[in-house]
């Protein structure tokens, strides 16, 4: 056999094992992607901007939970910490069992995988059909687990990877492009409609996903802080002029590469954020968003009670490419796999008593009780506020 033949052979062999490699992807995605939930009973269980995004299409929300999946599935991990983990909202939804019996479910079925499923305490919603959960795992780990479960549980078990439609509180996107038009900001709370004027700080309220409280609370792992998370974060948003954004945002993976032949409008803005901040690297490789108000005025500041700000100067959320970096921040913040959820947050004047200022908070994103980890608010240009 002459030398070409043989390098022939090895070329053929190996395109084989991609194939069959990318089919067995496709074949674990699709099965993975029959516990979607779907975009109407995502919207009993919490307020977010699923609809708003997708334009209530469930064929284009099937189309990016499949993609979800694939990518998960087909990730490989590497040193990079939240390269390893993605967030889910996870539901049991057997009838006849109370919360506290749901909840022992899905205990006894994560129990074999120790430090690799987290789930919160608390639950995002608790009613007589469901209990869900915001979730983290390490890829691959729910497809073992789903793969070794009783039939009887599995087919009670609903499973949807946190996309940044589910993680933003409906809403979130007009309300931050009126606040940057120097517009108030009506928001409703579960007290009432509250206002958010222009001399008042307005924060973004994000809740982290359960992975957080393990990977800090790790002895086993004592360089894992709060300022090595932080920094990680940061890397997540800004290196590479944004490449790890962009491969995990589905409007711009959907846009560029022609996933679907739908494309709402908000597909096109969110994908037009990230297109026009990124593409403003220089031949230096120096990009302003991503490198001057991200990565170097965004000051982390650790506080007392275990909390912690980061600072941006007013002056420099001006003009439309500085509205544009915060689009950017938020949309990057809502691809990491540690974020699961997105609010609205500020000292505010109710409509009740004008004189009187307290803590406000956005629209409650949950329908039912509300459960998170930890909590994390950020002013939009202005402030970020972490608390673990």
């Amino acid at each position: 056999m002459t030398r070409p033949s043989i390098l022939l052979r090895l070329s053929a062999l190996a395109s084989f094992a991609a194939c069959s490699s990318a089919t067995a992807i496709d074949e674990a995605a699709a099965a993975m992607a029959n516990h979607i939930i779907s975009i109407k009973r995502l919207n009993e269980i919490y307020t977010s901007e699923v609809s708003a995004d997708f334009g209530d299409s469930e064929k284009l929300w099937a189309t990016n939970t499949l993609w979800q999946w694939k990518k998960i599935l087909g990730e490989i991990s590497s040193a990079i910490r939240y390269s390893n983990y993605h967030s889910y909202l996870g539901c049991y939804n057997e009838t006849g069992l109370s919360g506290n019996q749901r909840r022992q479910v899905l205990d006894n079925l994560f129990t074999p995988y120790d430090g690799k499923i987290f789930i919160s305490e608390r639950t995002v919603i608790n009613i007589d059909q469901r209990s869900c959960y915001l979730m983290s795992a390490e890829l691959g780990v729910f497809r073992e687990c789903l793969e070794s479960a009783p039939q009887n549980v599995i087919e009670h078990f609903e499973l949807q990877p946190a996309g940044p439609s589910m993680k933003m509180l409906e809403g979130f996107y007009d309300a931050i492009e009126r606040r940057l038009l120097g517009e108030d900001v009506d928001v409703s709370t579960d007290t009432g409609t509250i206002t958010i004027t222009q001399d008042e700080e307005m924060v973004i309220d994000l809740t982290f996903c359960p992975v957080i409280n393990y990977l800090i609370g790790d002895l086993t792992k004592p360089e894992v802080t709060f300022k090595s998370l932080a920094r990680e974060a940061t890397d997540f948003m800004v290196d590479y002029s944004g490449k790890h954004v962009k491969d995990r945002d589905f409007f711009y993976q959907a846009y560029n590469n022609s996933l679907t032949d739908e494309k709402p409008p908000r597909m096109k803005q969110w994908h037009d954020v990230v297109v026009n901040v990124t593409s403003r690297t220089d031949d230096q490789g120096y990009n302003r968003c991503l490198n001057y108000t991200i990565q170097e005025s965004m000051v982390l500041t650790q506080t007392t009670g275990g909390m912690a700000e980061v600072s941006f100067p007013r002056d420099e959320t001006v003009g439309r490419e500085d509205e544009e970096c915060i689009f950017y921040l938020v949309r990057a913040m809502a691809n990491h796999p540690y974020l699961c959820r997105m609010d609205l947050k500020g000292k505010v004047k109710t409509n009740d008593d004008d004189e009187d200022k307290k803590e406000g908070s956005g629209a409650p994103w949950s329908k039912g009780a509300s459960g998170a980890s930890a909590f994390v608010s950020v002013a939009a240009g202005l402030a970020l506020n972490i608390l673990f």
